[in-house]
């Protein structure tokens, strides 16, 4: 793999910066070429920080958010979001016209490889572009749902798990949470948590999920139970008439 970059945007803002731009910019062209991924008067890429890290596996992931970061407080990149599924986190990237420009000239003059043959050299990565998540699977679902600043909350590894799992299920049912859907009920599991325990939780989405339930029974929690020490009701026709679903 052969990673190069544009030596004035290296001089003027950073080596890390102008490798990353390279990358956006060959992406950008090819989306462009193919009349792909156009929102608000520009073309776009996309690509999850793990995907970048695989692309870049001598970059740390925190080093990557830096880098890019950073671009965007230069103004060497705008970053959106365009995807279908309100959940689906995974940053969109469009280069200014400024920047785009100065790419654009760099890479009009192709690179004459030392051999003397005049081939052009290829500049960036030889795996597949906008790499999206996998929403079937619950990592990836954590990465992309549990990092984002709206959710402001702080869980364990076993109750993200058994969120991801429970966003699955619902994708699988063909249901899926829209984005004030999603902020309500990521709140009430942290109430629910707060009040019953994290471990409580959990067994209800299992429950929710074992009997294929459409929503989560929040009645399944014994009423006034406190700091995890109920376990959801395990009576499956109790309260089925009463409930509160999301």
């Amino acid at each position: 793999m052969i990673h190069s970059f544009d030596i004035e945007i290296a001089e003027k803002y950073g080596v890390d910066e102008a490798i990353i731009l390279n990358n956006l910019f060959f992406w950008i062209q090819k989306n462009k070429a193919n009349g792909k991924h156009y929102h608000n008067g520009s073309y776009w890429t996309y690509n999850s920080i793990k995907a970048f890290s695989i692309l870049f596996p001598y970059w740390s992931k925190d080093h990557i958010r830096r880098v890019l970061r950073k671009m965007e407080d230069k103004g060497l990149i705008n970053t959106g979001n365009f995807n279908t599924l309100s959940f689906d986190r995974t940053c969109w990237y469009a280069i200014p016209e400024s920047v785009y420009s100065i790419l654009q000239n760099c890479n009009s003059h192709l690179a004459v490889l030392p051999n003397g043959i005049g081939e052009s050299a290829k500049p960036i990565p030889d795996i597949k572009p906008d790499i999206k998540p996998d929403i079937n699977n619950k990592e990836n679902i954590k990465e992309n749902i549990f990092t984002d600043d709206f959710l402001n909350h702080r869980f364990s590894n076993s109750l993200e798990t058994a969120i991801a799992k429970w966003l699955t299920y619902k994708k699988e049912r063909k249901q899926t949470y829209k984005e004030t859907g999603m902020e309500t009920l990521i709140k009430k599991i942290k109430n629910k948590s707060d009040e019953c325990g994290e471990q409580a939780v959990i067994d209800l989405i299992d429950l929710c999920i074992s009997q294929n339930w459409s929503g989560i029974i929040w009645d399944k929690i014994e009423k006034g139970c406190s700091n995890g020490a109920n376990e959801p009701a395990r009576d499956h026709e109790k309260h089925r008439l009463n409930v509160t679903r999301l």
